[in-house]
């Protein structure tokens, strides 16, 4: 069994935060291409209403289920097809994590369409990309994702260390300032936005972004933990 702790938690997440201004990077150098987020921009073969976008999600995640990433407690789908299971036979080291439904999509798939490619990317439109933009786009998104709900594993590793957190009598907002740690997230942002000078991306597009992850991975910790069953928490 492995064991999970809040210092390699951080470690994750600081090479997460480095694949995903890779990805920043990949994507800034293909234009806007908004008609694959579009729905039947890009028609689909026996699919209406779908954009070029989610169908390369839920591409990319069948092929992640097929090699039993799902499996994982850390791991969730973005899309809401349902996956092919795994043939392979992969033994699972990670510690069990109480599953509590958190909907993180719906917000994710928005804010970066909306708020972080516009910035990003210039503003024509190239049909012969489109492709590799979607790629791109569905890579990135499934890191962002994954980062975020590390958050389940941060909170039970607060849990688990931090009496204070474990009274169920705490408003959301109490809680969620008693998982905070401003200090820390700035030190994370500074890192951010010198490796984004590194990598060739605005400063200002990935302070935006990460400040945006860091919010919702604090909502997640709130969520998982408010959402433990009373006889777990």
């Amino acid at each position: 069994m492995v064991t999970v702790t809040l210092d390699g938690l951080r470690t994750r997440l600081g090479r997460m935060t480095e694949r995903i201004l890779q990805r920043l990077e990949d994507r800034s150098t293909f234009p806007l291409n908004a008609a694959v987020y579009q729905a039947d921009a890009v028609p689909i073969a026996g699919r209406e209403g779908i954009s070029f976008l989610d169908f390369a999600i839920e591409g990319l995640e069948a092929y992640h289920a097929s090699l039993g990433r799902y499996e994982y407690p850390d791991q969730y789908s973005l899309s809401r097809v349902a996956l092919p299971g795994s043939a392979a036979r992969r033994q699972v080291r990670m510690p069990a994590l109480a599953r509590v439904e958190i909907d993180v999509r719906d917000t994710l798939v928005p804010f970066y369409r909306d708020m972080i490619v516009p910035r990003l990317c210039a503003h024509p439109d190239d049909p012969d990309t489109y492709g590799e933009t979607v790629y791109v786009d569905a890579d990135l998104l499934e890191l962002v994702h994954e980062r975020i709900n590390i958050g389940r594993y941060v909170a039970r590793a607060k849990f688990e260390s931090e009496s204070r957190v474990r009274n169920r009598d705490l408003t959301p907002e109490a809680l969620t300032e008693l998982l905070r740690d401003r200090a820390q997230e700035e030190r994370i942002l500074a890192g951010v936005r010198a490796s984004a000078v590194r990598y060739g991306v605005s400063s200002d597009v990935a302070d935006q972004l990460f400040r945006w992850v860091i919010e919702q991975t604090i909502s997640v910790e709130v969520a998982w933990l408010r959402g433990l069953p009373a006889d777990q928490a």
